[in-house]
């Protein structure tokens, strides 16, 4: 299969899939109220409150389109795990922040410190840095 039809099948399956996780995340959220309140800020007043939390609707698009990957793309094992490991830590940095969105709106049992927060978002950093993970090559896929 050509590299162009293989990667506009993986374009169109992502966006497929994002666009349906990205509206069933709204809906839901909507309906048990996770919402930000932007009449609090008073550079924000009169727009309408969105969803709290949508990065964790990215990061579950890209962990059910991740396994195609390797189906569409000759990687070889050393990236797959790279790929892994980025996966991991980027749920990480989600579920910590959607909880600290939770807190902020008053719906959450815990509270995340904001050190922690920097502390966590730092080792990430050093995570992805020891690991060697890079961008080592971009080409001009046109």
């Amino acid at each position: 299969m050509p590299f162009a039809l293989e990667l506009l099948i993986l374009t169109l399956s992502s966006s497929i899939i994002g666009y349906g996780v990205l509206s069933l995340v709204q809906k839901y959220w909507k309906k048990v109220g996770l919402l930000d309140r932007p009449h609090l800020y008073r550079t924000e007043a009169g727009r309408p409150p969105v969803p709290y939390g949508i990065g964790i609707a990215i990061i579950t698009t890209l962990l059910l389109i991740s396994p195609l990957i390797p189906y569409f793309f000759e990687i070889s094992s050393t990236l797959e795990h790279r790929l892994h490991i980025v996966l991991a830590l980027a749920s990480i940095i989600a579920i910590v922040s959607f909880v600290d969105d939770l807190d902020t709106i008053g719906k959450s049992r815990w509270s995340v410190p904001p050190v922690v927060r920097l502390l966590m978002q730092i080792g990430v950093g050093l995570i992805i840095g020891l690991t060697s993970i890079k961008i080592s090559y971009i080409s001009n896929i046109f």
